[in-house]
Order: C-alpha cells, then sequence, then structure tokens
C-alpha cells in the first residue's frame, strides 16, 4: 500500500502546472486575470502566461490557458480570424504534448475545441479526461458538452446530469447546459422545466 502511495505522490508531481517557482507565480497570475476581469482576451494576462511559457518552456497549464481563452474569444464578440484559430489550436497541442496525462488539460482541450467546433477533437478529449479521472466532475462535464455540441445531445445529459451529482454546490449553468441538451432533442417541457 504505502509503495502504491509513493508512487501516485511521485506521478502527481508530474501534472503539476510548472516546476518552476517563478512560472507557476506567472501562470497564477494570467489565470487570476483570466477568470477575474471583464476584458475578453486580457492583454495583461496573455503576458504573464506568455512569461509563464518563456521561463518553463514545458507549462503545459500556460499554453492550456491561452488556448482556451484564444478559442473563448469569438463568444466575446472578438473579430474571429483563421490567426486567432490557428494561435488557439496551436497553443492546445502544445498543452496536450506536455500535459498528456493530465485531466485538466485534456478537459481545457475538450472545451476549447468544442468552441473551435472541432466537435471529433472535442469528444476524444473529453474522452480521455474521463479515463483519466472518471469521477473529476470537470472533466466529466466538459466531455457533456462535447457531446452536446458535437450532435449527441442524448449522451450528454447523462454526463451532465452525473457532473451535478457528484458536485451538488455546482453553478447554476451546469443546469442550464442540460436544458440545452433537452433543447436540441426537441423536449422543450423538459427544458422549461429545467
Amino acid at each position: 500500500m504505502a509503495q502504491r502511495l509513493r508512487g501516485a505522490l511521485v506521478e502527481g508531481t508530474y501534472h503539476k502546472p510548472s516546476h518552476n517557482l517563478t512560472a507557476y507565480d506567472h501562470y497564477l497570475r494570467g489565470r487570476w486575470l483570466m477568470e477575474n476581469t471583464a476584458t475578453p482576451g486580457q492583454p495583461e494576462a496573455f503576458e504573464w502566461l506568455e512569461k509563464a511559457i518563456a521561463i518553463d518552456p514545458r507549462c503545459a497549464h500556460a499554453y492550456a490557458s491561452i488556448g482556451w481563452e484564444l478559442a473563448y474569444m469569438h463568444f466575446n464578440f472578438q473579430p474571429w480570424t483563421d490567426d486567432l484559430r490557428r494561435r488557439a489550436r496551436d497553443h492546445l497541442e502544445k498543452a496536450l504534448e506536455f500535459g498528456d496525462g493530465d485531466t485538466t488539460m485534456q478537459s481545457m482541450a475538450a472545451d476549447a475545441y468544442a468552441c473551435l467546433g472541432d466537435n471529433e477533437q472535442a469528444i476524444n478529449q473529453g474522452k480521455r479526461a474521463i479515463t483519466l479521472n472518471p469521477n473529476d466532475v470537470q472533466a466529466i462535464f466538459g466531455d457533456g458538452l462535447a457531446l452536446a455540441y458535437g450532435g449527441r445531445p442524448d449522451e450528454a445529459i447523462t454526463l451532465l446530469m452525473r457532473a451535478h451529482e457528484l458536485d451538488p454546490q455546482a453553478p447554476g449553468f451546469m443546469m442550464e447546459n442540460v436544458a440545452e441538451c433537452h433543447y436540441m432533442l426537441g423536449n422543450y417541457r423538459a427544458a422549461i422545466e429545467i
């Protein structure tokens, strides 16, 4: 038992955002700005994340954060260009290269690929995230979204409800996605009742 626990602890160290504390600090600052400012594509957030990558070129979480934010920019009324899509994909590919065994990377990639309209890749990354950690709420939720917007809303409902059951304190938008799935299936009464 002790050997298995030690192995799990060692394995866990490989999935930290960075082994360099300065890079990790820069990553945290960039993420905070992305999550706590109203400006989409917050330039200062990108600067912090790019600094993290400059210090630690294998900082998968920084790559994923940039890729995810770029993929979401068109939802924030930003011009959606081929260059923006390419940059998002480039960062996601780096994130997955350096964080392949990391549930967070897979889940963020699934979400971002769904935004980019690459449903097959989104579903693949979502499945990979659940394989890595079958009880991770974000992984289950991300796979549910990938399935929903990949044309499989009936399967998505099961996953989205499971995510909600695992985290009953989850934000209300989780149930909003269940309602959207019912809408996609033509179950309008079920969508309204949620």
